[in-house]
């Protein structure tokens, strides 16, 4: 058995959804929410990794990042029934550092991407 795709190393792939065909070219794409890496307990310093919306084509399983910014820690996307419109979830600021997880209490967002690809 053989992998369709493999994500790059920490970005923690965490739930995607299926375009719906309101997203005429990009209807049956699939997006998918990177929660990004844990540095510096789970790699040593370097990149971040993840922390974006990708999009996957299933007809190639190829994977591209189509929104950074001004996500911080996208967790859970959804498609809105009836016109298709794309909410991602933001957990916002969350780190790892040497004295434990640091997370910001109001820092999370409901972001609506938009409605069509």
């Amino acid at each position: 058995m053989r992998a369709l795709l493999r994500f790059p190393p920490h970005t923690a792939a965490t739930k995607f959804g299926v375009a719906p065909p309101a997203w005429n070219a990009r209807a049956g794409h699939l997006y998918i929410a990177l929660f990004g890496d844990e540095r510096p307990m789970t790699a040593p310093d370097g990149p971040r990794a993840g922390r974006c919306l990708s999009r996957i084509d299933p007809a190639t399983w190829t994977m591209e990042q189509v929104l950074t910014d001004p996500l911080i820690r996208p967790i859970d996307i959804g498609f809105r029934p009836g016109d298709g419109a794309l909410y991602v979830v933001d957990f916002g600021w969350f780190e790892l550092t040497p004295q434990g997880v640091e997370a910001r209490a109001g820092s999370g967002t409901v972001w609506r991407i938009g409605t069509g690809g």
